[in-house]
């Protein structure tokens, strides 16, 4: 064990130089090598009764809302995960999980490599496993979030509606906010809402969000045009310029 621990702490010690030496065809390689589904991941993981769960969020992430028994993996603190990583069960089913795709394709790729049989990283990110449905443990007060009537209501309020689905801990959704910021200037003949997904866990249940940004635009309520993933000033603009 204790030979075995400290070849994880040297492995992760380096954890930041291992990053960035990972091609992106290595990366979009492993990513390929696993053909599960997020409904097939959620399944495998609650059902399996010795399922290791590894949250790869910052603490603040995991205070939030994380999943029932997982463990928080701090990346950037290589001996805190040596040491627990270092006491997991290399042949029990590992699931990793992040608010995207990249933490945790990185740990789980880089846990095969230390000898886990089978480390899976959840596809999509956290809004993904909202959005098929599975739970949460939340702090957050769920009186206080959006419900799916009150947003029906606000969609429909007036004729154009854009609303952008994300988190304050996603590097592509925090990218957006500024340009959205310039777009409800610009655009004030469209109304601009955005809804972070840790208040407003149920309504991202309820419609069945795939990822992190999910934006919508609304015309007299119903939906005219859906976007996963983020979206350029350049882009947006031309979305908006053609209504």
């Amino acid at each position: 064990m204790k030979k075995f621990n400290l070849a994880i702490i040297a492995a992760l010690s380096l954890f930041a130089n291992y990053v960035s030496a990972q091609s992106s065809n290595e990366i979009e390689s492993f990513v390929k090598s696993q053909t599960i589904t997020i409904e097939e991941y959620g399944h495998q993981l609650l059902s399996a009764p010795n399922a290791q769960v590894l949250d790869v969020r910052s603490a603040s992430e995991y205070a939030i809302n994380h999943i029932k028994n997982a463990i928080n993996v701090d990346l950037t603190d290589s001996v805190a995960a040596a040491k627990i990583i270092a006491k997991l069960d290399k042949n029990a089913p590992t699931f990793t999980y992040s608010i995207r795709e990249g933490r945790s394709v990185i740990l789980a790729k880089k846990l095969k490599e230390l000898g886990f049989k089978n480390a899976y990283f959840m596809p999509g990110g956290i809004g993904t496993w909202v959005g098929a449905g599975f739970p949460l443990e939340s702090t957050v007060d769920p009186a206080k979030a959006t419900s799916l009537e009150e947003y029906n209501k606000l969609v429909a309020a007036q004729p154009l509606t854009f609303v952008d689905i994300s988190s304050i801990h996603c590097g592509g959704c925090k990218k957006l906010h500024p340009i959205l910021d310039e777009l409800e200037k610009k655009y004030p003949n469209i109304k601009i809402l955005r809804y972070e997904m840790d208040e407003n866990l149920q309504l991202v249940k309820d419609l069945s969000v795939q990822a992190l940004p999910t934006l919508y635009l609304y015309k007299d309520g119903k939906i005219i045009w859906e976007h996963l993933g983020t979206q350029t000033k350049e882009e947006l603009e031309e979305l908006f310029n053609g209504l």
